[in-house]
């Protein structure tokens, strides 16, 4: 979607909220958008840590820039030619925090930039199947016990 919608050959700097794990989002793209630039931001250490692993073996650290914080901790100006915000809003707590969110992206991107946006339904915690299948996803991508633990919010 970002891909038709900002062309193939233009340059863009594209916001990746909620960034941590195996980085797909920017991995992937960079790969078929050279002269795209990306800021990941992610609230969890350990999975930011994961991601900055995925974004060095795709030789993609040059062109990222990874912040350890929220939106709110990036300035508040219109910055960003596209974001995206996948696997996230399920995480946070109540309407209020997912409009935050969401403002906080919207303060922070150019006039008519997309926003790519996927989320489950429900918080995977509240469901015990969806939780045991998460922690395999993360298993999947190499993660130790312990990063397993720490995604599975």
């Amino acid at each position: 979607m970002l891909s038709a919608r900002l062309g193939a050959e233009n340059a863009a700097n594209v916001l990746v909220v909620g960034a941590g794990g195996p980085a797909q989002g920017i991995t992937k793209a960079g790969r078929l958008q050279p002269n795209w630039r990306f800021t990941a931001i992610d609230p969890s250490q350990p999975m930011l840590e994961i991601a900055r692993a995925w974004i060095a073996d795709a030789g993609m650290e040059e062109r990222t820039q990874v912040i350890l914080g929220s939106v709110d901790d990036l300035p508040n100006e219109p910055t960003f030619d596209a974001a995206t915000l996948i696997g996230v809003l399920h995480h946070l707590p109540g309407s209020e925090a997912k409009q935050g969110i969401l403002e906080a992206i919207s303060s922070r991107l150019k006039p008519g930039a997309p926003l790519v946006l996927a989320g489950n339904h429900y918080a995977y915690a509240s469901e015990p199947l969806m939780l045991k299948a998460w922690g395999e996803r993360w298993r999947m991508q190499g993660a130790t016990p312990d990063e397993q633990d720490s995604a599975r919010c």
